[in-house]
This record gives structure tokens, C-alpha cells and sequence, in this order.
């Protein structure tokens, strides 16, 4: 199993239209990839400011990973 992790610091006025973004592009990721596990998100608001973390597991690392 691998572990993938990417945090990120970004400013967001409108965290529905964000979080709509975020889920459209993991069902075209559940089409593509239909054996991904879904990524766990956690967000930490800050004021403006909020922190996302968005972890990915993996059973390998994808092949072009591999191929550099």
C-alpha cells in the first residue's frame, strides 16, 4: 500500500462552488480509474485563509510514475 499526501494553502470566498469543482474531478477520476480508492479530504479553515489535505492510498503507484 502507498500513501500519497498533498497539502495545500489557498484562499477560497466560496467553498461550494470549490468543493463542487473538487467533486467533479474525482468522478471523472471514479470513470477513468474505477479501481482508485477515494481520497480522504480534510480541511482546516484559517479565516481567509484555509489549509487542504487530501490523502490518496494505493495498492502500487501508477505505471507512469514508475516509467518517470
Amino acid at each position: 500500500m502507498i500513501r500519497v499526501e498533498f497539502d495545500h494553502t489557498v484562499k477560497v470566498s466560496d467553498y461550494k462552488a470549490f468543493m463542487r469543482a473538487y467533486n467533479a474531478a474525482l468522478e471523472i477520476d471514479r470513470v477513468s480509474e474505477p479501481t482508485h480508492i477515494e481520497p480522504k479530504v480534510m480541511v482546516t479553515v484559517f479565516g481567509e485563509l484555509s489549509k487542504v489535505r487530501i490523502e490518496f492510498e494505493m495498492d502500487s503507484p501508477p505505471q507512469q510514475w514508475l516509467d518517470g
